[in-house]
This record gives structure tokens, sequence and C-alpha cells, in this order.
């Protein structure tokens, strides 16, 4: 039996991958379903009436209290169908965050005084971004903790309580 017990957790785990949870004393809540597309981890993702776990293609998608959303949480227990480690395929259970703290994808830079803004189109559905543009929308209940650049680990630390 050798071995000192653990006295400490630590509260906020260092950088992370997107995905992953930020601060475990965060009491959090999720929603599931089967992913009707590739989703990845870090992005924001929506719960179809359907069931299925699509990306925004639509701004009311982001806007919208209505729908239900919250960003892929990354699983470090088994890989994905394709042998993929940084999403889920099609038709497996997603997780998705609705209240806590956890690091998102990046497209672009995200600074502390920035509004969250969720890409809808072109290619980068569900990434996040500092900047306001014609593919974006704001993500109301989202809080930047801590800065991310897209040139550097492309993630950024943010704080959730989707309606």
């Amino acid at each position: 039996m050798g071995g000192a017990p653990q006295t400490s957790v630590s509260q906020n785990p260092d950088r992370a991958l997107p995905g992953g949870l930020a601060d475990i004393t965060v009491p959090k809540s999720s929603i599931s379903g089967p992913a009707g597309e590739v989703i990845p981890y870090g992005a924001l993702a929506i719960k179809e009436t359907d069931g299925k776990i699509m990306l925004p293609d639509a701004a009311a998608d982001i806007t919208n209290v209505a729908v239900q959303k919250g960003i892929a949480v990354r699983r470090h227990h088994f890989e994905t169908k394709s042998g993929s480690v940084d999403q889920y395929d099609i038709n497996e259970s997603v997780e998705l965050l609705v209240v806590g703290s956890i690091w998102a994808k990046l497209k672009a830079d995200m600074a502390l005084e920035n509004p969250v803004e969720v890409r809808f189109q072109n290619g980068d559905e569900g990434d996040f971004t500092g900047t306001s543009t014609g593919d974006t929308a704001t993500l109301a209940g989202a809080i930047v903790r801590e800065a991310g650049t897209a040139a550097g680990d492309a993630i950024a630390k943010l704080d959730i309580k989707l309606p």
C-alpha cells in the first residue's frame, strides 16, 4: 500500500485542449444526443427538434433562446469510430456543456473584453471568435475568462450559462 494520500486537487487546471472542462468546482449541466454530423470538440452545437446534435447553420441557431445549445465536451476515455480524438463522429452520443467552464475552439483571437461570437457558415460552423462578421452571431450567456489566439493553441476559456 505505499505512497502518500492525495491531499489537494487543482481547481483550475492548466490550459487544455478544445472541449476540456476548465474548472471542476463550477457547477455544470449538460445535454446530449446523437451526432447528426461530425462535431468537433470545443465547438458550439445545437440540439435539433429530432434530438440530433448539429453545428449551427444560421444566426438564429445561436441567438434564439428556444434553441437548445452547448459546447461539445472532449471525451478522454475512448477514440471515435474514425480513430480521431478531436471530434464526435456521426451517430456517436455527444455531450454538450450548457452550464460550466470549458476550453472553446477558436477560429480567431478572443480577448477578455470581446463579446463571444460564433461562426455559422463557411466551413467554420461552431467555432468561436471575438470579432463580429457577417458569418457570426453573438452567444448570450458566455463570458471569456481567459483570452486565446488562433495562432497559438487556438483555445479560450469560457464560462457559460446558456438558456
